[in-house]
């Protein structure tokens, strides 16, 4: 998971750059993934 607080991709492309680096939970590896690549999904928590 990516936190940033961008609306759209060309948002999240100024603030990471191109391609982002992703570690996997799982093996440890480390995956560059480009931007295009990325769905993007607001998730918004409700603390009470």
């Amino acid at each position: 998971m990516i936190k940033s607080a961008a609306k759209n991709r060309g948002d999240l492309q100024m603030q990471k750059g191109d391609e982002l680096k992703i570690n996997c939970n799982h093996c440890g590896k480390i995956f560059n993934i480009h931007v295009n690549k990325v769905r993007l999904r607001l998730i918004k928590d409700l603390f009470i």
